[in-house]
């Protein structure tokens, strides 16, 4: 049982003129108290009558409403697991989520970013989600399933989470891209006082969460070369496929939710002017648009590809329009990214090129091909959007043998 003491305290600082003062509840845990308002009003002599052990007649009234409220007090107290002041205090006044658990959280955020029109971010939650608890059934055999409980989730727990996932054929990467919302939900529990950073089960000397394998996605500039001169039938759908592809390869590897998203406002004759989709909701109080340099090659696939211009509003492509809401306008990128990799693919075999190519490859073979061509890692960051140089480096797929070669053949060469 939870050791908090429940009292009250008569907050003679505040006097009225009636001469009553405000009477509030104290709580007292682990050598820190809180006071906390219960909308009554007594003097003195009303305050140690009603709280007197056998009150009199006229303090009674009283007595029982300080009773009543110190029963709502201990439920509130006893009806947590872990004590805290701000979990209690939600509690007492009846402002706590329906569920307490890890899904009443899942469930609450994944409505939220729903609202926001965050569709894709609320889809990873929900696969998140419909991923622990499957392996929370796992584990409870045919022993009743109960509540998925923030203090059930603890080292242990993510070591046999990682290895049932494991053994049902996924890798480590997407290990790690299911706990890092179950990361963040234990994140917020705590900021809402719901547990305490004791039971947080993630960090040295406790779980960490597996990183991806950083596998190259970066084209040579040999292959580069033969995909960009693999001929494809004019107007057909690897014609298209490869113009966006390549389209966002030369604007600084923007991804295709974001080229779909492209309004005729945010393009100049000089230059596309955007903010990552990805980012916009993460980084509001810093973002940094990006700035793609306009040539003649992306003028060439707008032109060929583009809608006409009914006013800056319009989107450049006409994949997505104003009368889808957010789910749909998600569910088109999806179906138009998929169209997009499929066609690559083919393309791409027939360029001699083995790799599975998709849009993701553009994003890397971007970045790696300036930062041969001697851009800085500082330089790439910004063309990319990355908020950390760090991100920017896992794309880096390293120098060619030839560039190797050429530095390093030579080292006892002192002319």
């Amino acid at each position: 049982m939870i050791n908090a003491k429940i009292t009250f305290y008569h907050d003679n600082r505040r006097t009225k003129k009636d001469g009553k003062s405000p009477i509030k509840l104290r709580v007292y845990f682990q050598g820190k108290s809180m006071l906390y308002p219960i909308d009554l009003d007594l003097t003195e002599k009303e305050f140690k009558g009603a709280t007197a052990n056998n009150p009199r007649k006229a303090f009674l009234e009283y007595h029982e409403i300080l009773e009543g409220v110190k029963e709502k007090a201990k439920a509130a107290r006893d009806s947590l697991t872990i004590f805290t002041f701000e979990a209690f205090e939600r509690k007492l006044y009846d402002t706590a989520p329906p569920k307490e658990d890890v899904t009443g959280y899942y469930n609450s955020y994944i409505e939220e970013l729903e609202k926001d029109g965050r569709v894709g971010t609320a889809s990873s939650y929900s696969l998140s989600l419909r991923s622990l608890l499957g392996y929370h059934t796992y584990r409870a055999g045919r022993r009743k399933q109960g509540e998925l409980g923030f203090l059930a989730i603890d080292k242990d727990w993510l070591k046999g989470f990682e290895r049932w996932m494991v053994g049902e054929g996924k890798s480590l990467t997407t290990v790690g891209i299911y706990l890092r919302p179950l990361r963040a939900m234990f994140n917020q529990a705590i900021a809402d006082g719901l547990i305490t950073q004791e039971y947080y089960p993630f960090g040295k000397r406790k779980y960490q969460i597996p990183a991806g394998r950083n596998v190259k996605k970066a084209l040579s500039k040999g292959e580069l070369k033969k995909l960009y001169e693999q001929p494809v039938e004019e107007g057909s759908v690897q014609d298209k496929a490869k113009d966006f592809w390549f389209l966002s390869f030369l604007c600084n590897g923007m991804n295709m939710k974001d080229i779909l998203l492209l309004r005729y406002r945010d393009i100049s004759d000089d230059k596309i002017v955007f903010v990552r989709e990805k980012t916009r909701n993460t980084t509001r109080s810093n973002q940094k648009p990006i700035v793609v340099m306009m040539n003649d090659n992306i003028k060439a696939i707008i032109e060929k590809w583009g809608q006409k211009k009914v006013s800056k509003s319009t989107f450049v492509f006409p994949v997505l329009d104003d009368e889808m809401d957010a789910k749909e306008m998600q569910k088109q990128t999806q179906n138009f990214t998929r169209f997009v990799n499929q066609h690559m693919k083919t393309v791409a075999k027939e360029a001699g090129i083995t790799e599975d190519i998709t849009t993701y490859w553009a994003r890397h073979t971007f970045t790696t091909t300036i930062m041969r061509k001697g851009a800085s890692i500082e330089m790439a960051s910004c063309l990319l959007g990355h908020q950390s140089v760090a991100t920017t480096k896992s794309y880096w797929a390293g120098f060619e043998d030839d560039a190797v070669k050429k530095v390093t053949g030579n080292l006892l060469d002192f002319d």
